[in-house]
C-alpha cells in the first residue's frame, strides 16, 4: 500500500493507527483521511504524484532491500530526485548498472544536481562512507581498508574472544535475540554480508569489481536453506569454531570476521583474521563495527581507526536521518 497527501503527511491522524511502532497501511482506509489517499502500491503512480510544480526539490527515502526499488534509480536520479537510502541492491549488484547509476549523481539542473546518498548501507549511523569521501576529495591516497563490518559477527567473536569455551552457536543465538541478525540468517554466516559491505567501500575507493570478485571465508560448511541453522552450527561448526579460538588464544591472538581492501592490489577478501591481543588495532565492545584505514596521511604506524555501534533500526534511521540533513542543507 501508499498513503500519497498533497499538502503533507497527515501526522495526528496516523499516529492513531501506530500499533506497536509499526503503521499498517493495509489496515488504513482512504476515508480515515481528509488530506491523503490510500492505494495499492504503484511505483509509476507514486513518481507522477510527485511531479508536481509545487514541489521543485524532492527527497526519495528508500527503506527498503528491494531491487526492483533499486532499479529505478537512475531513472529518479535522471528526473532529479534526491535518493537517501540503506538498500545495497544497486551498489554491489553489476558494475555496469552501478555506474549507470552514479552517471547522474550531480547533474546540474533547474535547482542543482541530483544527489545520491547511501552512507547508511555501511555502517548505519557511523559516517564511513562519509569520511571516506572527504578524504579521497582532498587529496589523500587510501591504500587499505580492514573492517569489522558484521554487528552479528562482532559480538559473536567478542564473546568467543573473552571466553574460548563458548559454543559458537550459542554466540550467534545471542546475537539474534538482540534482533542483530540479518533477516536472511545465511547472509552474516556466510560472510556474504561482510563482503558486501566491503565492495560498496572497494567502490567507493575506485575499484572496478563485482561481488563474484570478493573472496569470501564462509563461516558455514554447507547451505542451510530449509534445515534448522542452530542444529546445523552445533553439529558442524562449535568444533572447529572451539578449536580455533583456543590456537589463537594459545598464541595470544584474538580472532576477528572482517573485510580488507587492498587498493594496491585490486583485492577484497572476508574472512577470519587473527590480530596480536596486547595490541589489536579494534578496541572492540559488544557488537561495534569498526574500520582501520591506512592512507598516505594516515600511515600504518598511526592508522585511522573509528568504531561504534552501527546495527539495529535506531541506528539505521539515525544514518538515515543524518543523510536527509545533508541534503536539505545543500538545497537551502
Amino acid at each position: 500500500k501508499m498513503l500519497c497527501a498533497q499538502r503533507g503527511l497527515p501526522l495526528a491522524e496516523l499516529e492513531k493507527h501506530i500499533a506497536d511502532g509499526l503503521l499498517d497501511l493495509r489496515k488504513v482506509d482512504s476515508k480515515d483521511f481528509a488530506v491523503a489517499e490510500v492505494s495499492d502500491a504503484n511505483l509509476d503512480a507514486f513518481i507522477d504524484f510527485t511531479e508536481s510544480k509545487e514541489y521543485p526539490r524532492k527527497i526519495i527515502v528508500d527503506c527498503t532491500d528491494s531491487e526492483a526499488v533499486a532499479s529505478r534509480y537512475p531513472d529518479w536520479l535522471q528526473r532529479g530526485f534526491h535518493i537517501i537510502t540503506p538498500n545495497r541492491q544497486v551498489l554491489v549488484g553489476p558494475y555496469e548498472h552501478y555506474k549507470e547509476c552514479f552517471k547522474h549523481v550531480g547533474k546540474v539542473g533547474k535547482f542543482g544536481g541530483a544527489q545520491f546518498r547511501y552512507d547508511a548501507t555501511v555502517g548505519g549511523q557511523i559516517p564511513i562512507i562519509t569520511l571516506l569521501q572527504d578524504l579521497l576529495q582532498t587529496g589523500d591516497r587510501i591504500d587499505t581498508l580492514t573492517g569489522v563490518l558484521s554487528s552479528t559477527l562482532s559480538l559473536a567473536f567478542n564473546q568467543l574472544n573473552a571466553d574460548p569455551e563458548m559454543p559458537f552457536s550459542q554466540a550467534y543465538q545471542l546475537a539474534s535475540e538482540r534482533q542483530l541478525t540479518a533477516t536472511n540468517s545465511e547472509e552474516d554466516l556466510s560472510g556474504f554480508d561482510t563482503a558486501k559491505k566491503s565492495l560498496i567501500l572497494a567502490r567507493e575507493l575506485g575499484l572496478t569489481l563485482e561481488l563474484s570478485d570478493v573472496q569470501v571465508d564462509s563461516l558455514l560448511p554447507e547451505p542451510v536453506e530449509g534445515k534448522d541453522l542452530l542444529a546445523v552450527l552445533k553439529e558442524k561448526v562449535d568444533g572447529p569454531m572451539a578449536e580455533k579460538f583456543r590456537e589463537a588464544k594459545e598464541k595470544g591472538e584474538l580472532l576477528f570476521y572482517v573485510g580488507r581492501i587492498d587498493v594496491p592490489k585490486g583485492s577484497v577478501t572476508a574472512g577470519i583474521q587473527s590480530f596480536p591481543a596486547q595490541n589489536p588495532p579494534f578496541a572492540l565492545h559488544d557488537a561495534d563495527m569498526a574500520v582501520e584505514m591506512v592512507s598516505q596521511r594516515f600511515p600504518e604506524s598511526t592508522p585511522l581507526v573509528f568504531r561504534g555501534p552501527g546495527a539495529g533500526a535506531d541506528f539505521a534511521a539515525s544514518g538515515l536521518f543524518a543523510s536527509l540533513l545533508r541534503v536539505c542543507r545543500s538545497l537551502l
